[in-house]
């Protein structure tokens, strides 16, 4: 006869065998591999995690501004243009025709304005000034000014760089001389950066700086600044970024015409990357304005 014996069931598995069986890895799957590492800035850190990315930062922007005030006497007018400049968060403020003196000008020093510059004439007629935002970290070393209220210029540090910063106004039906001489005196002051800004009353190109537009030979004034130009290699900003496009500064009711006087003028060299006006420590931004 046949003995039938019953099947012992497995013993049940121990607890701290499943732990052990559970870490052995199986058979027919790898372990993961160690992370690689792509670049140096990525490598492990103690516990091989990736290091952070340094990320360089963006150049801060400052913004230029050049407008012809037509007068700054009254005190509504002056509020107001002060107003717009501080909305409009102008760090330098080219100032022409302001039509005050000496200690009128020296006034417009409060509040968000803490360097002022420039030059008088008369309480009707020229006068330039350059204003400074609080923020501008501008360390003045030579400022030169014009006895007639035309022109003043300047010259310090901005973040370790030299920079130079001219204002000029050019009176109706002057003299190409006054151009050549007030340029000479100004490349005296040779700086890392350059700058000229200011209402110079002639049209460099009749076609495009002017509505309606009109083919004419240039007037003494644009010869002798395109020559200028040239010679100490500064370019027209406006035009440079903006080759065919129309814009005014300026409206004539007895001509009954836009033209576009006002210019901005840059190291040429600086104005060809990339159609951007990019300093060494700033972006350039331009608010040319008419009232």
């Amino acid at each position: 006869s046949c003995k039938l014996t019953a099947a012992r069931p497995p013993e049940p598995e121990s607890r701290e065998a499943r732990r052990e069986r559970e870490r052995r890895p199986s058979p027919t799957r790898r372990a993961a591999p160690p992370p690689r590492w792509e670049s140096p800035t990525q490598g492990p850190t103690g516990e091989g995690s990736p290091q952070p990315q340094m990320s360089t930062p963006s150049p801060p922007r400052i913004k230029f501004c050049s407008w012809n005030v037509q007068g700054l006497r009254g005190k509504i007018k002056q509020r107001k243009v002060l107003s717009l400049l501080h909305r409009e968060k102008v760090d330098v403020a080219l100032l022409q025709e302001t039509h005050l003196n000496d200690n009128e000008h020296l006034k417009l020093k409060h509040g968000w304005i803490t360097q002022v510059y420039f030059s008088s004439f008369t309480t009707s007629s020229r006068g330039v000034v350059i204003l400074m935002n609080r923020s501008f970290p501008f360390q003045i070393e030579t400022c030169i000014k014009d006895t007639y209220g035309r022109y003043v210029f300047i010259k310090g540090v901005l973040q370790g760089e030299e920079i130079t910063i001219m204002n000029l106004y050019c009176p109706p039906n002057y003299s190409p001389d006054f151009l050549t001489k007030t340029f000479s005196q100004f490349s005296e002051l040779s700086s890392t950066i350059s700058l000229v800004g200011g209402d110079f009353n002639c049209l460099l190109n009749p076609l495009v700086d002017r509505y309606p537009s009109r083919s004419s030979p240039p007037t003494n004034q644009a010869r002798a600044l395109s020559a200028i130009c040239d010679e100490i290699c500064l370019a027209d900003v406006w035009r440079t970024l903006h080759p065919t496009n129309k814009e005014f500064t300026f409206y004539s009711p007895p001509h009954q015409c836009h033209t576009r006087i006002d210019y901005f003028l840059f190291q040429k060299f600086r104005c060809n990357k990339s159609l951007l006006v990019k300093l060494e420590i700033f972006w350039l931004v331009i608010m040319q304005c008419c009232i």
